[in-house]
Parts: structure tokens; sequence; C-alpha cells
């Protein structure tokens, strides 16, 4: 058995969720606009971009100093190293989208089912953080320029995956038997409230399996 991560721990996943509930919001915003143009496309991808980071070093919030050091290293890797190093500290460090199905009409008994589809998977993270980072850094004047329409449309893809994976979630903390439950308001109205009230965490204990 793990030790039981603290109240503490539990807040500032919380408070992790809550901020990346308002970049996507703010995202959207910028991708939604009447007449986009390349600063909004670079404004949604630097907030997708660090949505994206803070989802990756969720699984952390148990141990702040090995947090530290792997956002420090990640910000040296390129997308596919800062993938496999984040898989060394903690294999199952991204988050898994579930569903809850009620067990029978007229009941309260529930269980909760993995989504099959729609949302960024791991082996998405590297691919993910190169579409957005290329909106993040000059260009050379001898490239043809990049093709807003084109970043529109990737990063409304990018944003509604991302709220169909963090919508309702289960993350594995690192070294540890212990899991959180993570809700996401995504309705229209719920992801545009903001604070961390607006979002859910619940701590649970794995049984039966090493972590």
């Amino acid at each position: 058995m793990s030790r039981e991560p603290s109240s503490e721990e539990v807040k500032r996943y919380s408070e992790i969720l809550a901020d990346v509930k308002v970049r996507l919001r703010l995202a959207a915003i910028f991708f939604d606009a009447i007449e986009p143009d390349r600063l909004n496309v670079e404004v949604a991808a630097l907030q997708l971009r660090i949505a994206l980071e803070s989802i990756a070093l969720g699984s952390l919030v148990s141990n702040a100093s090995m947090m530290d050091e792997m956002r420090g290293a990640i910000e040296k890797k390129d997308p596919e190293q800062a993938r496999k190093l984040l898989r060394k500290v903690n294999r199952h460090y991204w988050p898994t989208p579930v569903t809850k199905t009620y067990i029978g009409p007229g009941t309260s008994s529930s269980r909760l089912e993995d989504v099959p589809e729609g949302f960024v998977r791991e082996e998405d993270y590297g691919r993910w953080l190169g579409k957005t980072s290329e909106w993040l850094h000059g260009r050379s004047t001898w490239k043809p320029p990049l093709d807003v329409s084109r970043g529109i449309s990737d990063m409304r893809q990018l944003h509604n995956q991302l709220v169909r994976l963090l919508d309702n979630h289960i993350v594995r903390l690192a070294n540890s038997t212990w899991m959180m439950t993570g809700q996401m308001d995504s309705s229209p109205t719920g992801l545009h409230a903001q604070g961390e009230g607006t979002v859910q965490v619940a701590l649970f204990e794995r049984r039966g399996d090493a972590p």
C-alpha cells in the first residue's frame, strides 16, 4: 500500500484542472473569432500547449520536487523525448477518460467505462506538442507562411479532444496505488464558468495491482 495523498495534494490537482479549463475557454475565444488571423492561432496554440504540459504533469502532484524536475526537463526536450521521459517516471501518467454508466433502471449504482475514441491519447501527446509549437516560434522568411485556416482547424480539434479527455477522467498517481477521478463540466455554461469550484476531484485507492 502507498501513502494516501494529502488534502493539499488533491487540492493541487483540482487547481491544475481548473487552470486547464480556463485555458481551454480562452483558446476557444480566439479560434472562434469571426475573422481569425495568425495571432488568434498563436494565442490559442499557447493556451493549448500549456494545457497539454499541465495534463502531462498532473500525476506528479504527490511529489512536488519531481514535478518541478520534470517540468524543467520537458522544456529542454523535443516532444517525443519528453513523452519517453514522462513514461519512465510514470507509465500511467496520461489520464484515462471515462463515462459513468448506471446499472439497471431506477438505481443509483453505476460503473465507470472507458471512452472509446475522440480524445487526445498518450501517443498523440508528442504530435500535438509539435503542432502547437510550430505556431509559437519565429519562422524563416524563406519558408511559406503557415496556413491560418488549417491552424484554426487543428486548434479546434485539439481543444475538443482535450475537453473529451478531461470531462470525466481517472489519473493514476506516480509510484502509488492511489488514483484521482476528475470532472470538468464541458457544457456551454460549465466550460465558461471560472474557478476551482467548477471542477470536481475525488481520491480512491486501486487494489490488486502494482503502481
